[in-house]
């Protein structure tokens, strides 16, 4: 019985025993422990570094969103918008033609472009003018001036009252703008 027993055991161990001497598993188990301490020390190395990183990041997406939007800004940090005023026709006034010319002052610092944009929305009044919004565009000069008069075709309609309004960017991004509101006379 002895012998059995001892025939058995024998057996049982001779596949651990054979294990053991075998070295062949022994390459994967060390690269699994390589990769699992480099891994460590990357996301150590990354979460001391998160602030600096994000910034680095947060800096680069925002010089590309400065050349994409058309200057080149370079990320100095610009965010003063281009100074625009509408001067004609002041905002209120009520006796305006019905293609009147629109003018004003404009922004001439470095960066700002030179192309205004005008929005003439019809607000309220007897004709409701279905030709509304007119969208028309002018050209600031090295004066800090723009001008641009309405087209003969079609015309505001009397009695109506709109709002224009002027708009100007930078090459930052930055857009300054002005309404006033008006009467075209009867």
């Amino acid at each position: 019985m002895r012998t059995s027993l001892r025939s058995l055991a024998g057996r049982l161990w001779s596949p651990v025993r054979r294990l053991r001497a075998s070295e062949s598993g022994q390459g994967l188990v060390e690269y699994a422990l390589i990769i699992a301490i480099v891994s460590l020390g990357a996301i150590a190395s990354l979460t001391f570094l998160k602030g600096s990183i994000t910034g680095l990041f947060s800096k680069a997406g925002s010089s590309i969103s400065a050349v994409a939007v058309g200057g080149g800004g370079g990320g100095g940090g610009d965010t003063t918008p281009p100074s625009i005023v509408i001067n004609s026709p002041s905002d209120g006034q009520t006796d305006v033609d019905d293609k009147p010319t629109y003018s004003g002052t404009c922004g001439t610092a470095a960066g700002d472009l030179t192309t205004i944009n005008l929005t003439v929305t019809y607000v309220s009044g007897p004709n409701a003018d279905s030709n509304s919004p007119y969208v028309l565009s002018a050209t600031c000069s090295g004066a800090g001036t723009w001008s641009v008069t309405h087209p003969n075709s079609p015309k505001l309609k009397k009695k109506d009252v709109y709002n224009v309004t002027a708009t100007q960017a930078d090459g930052s991004g930055n857009v300054g703008s002005d309404t006033n509101q008006f009467t075209v006379k009867d």
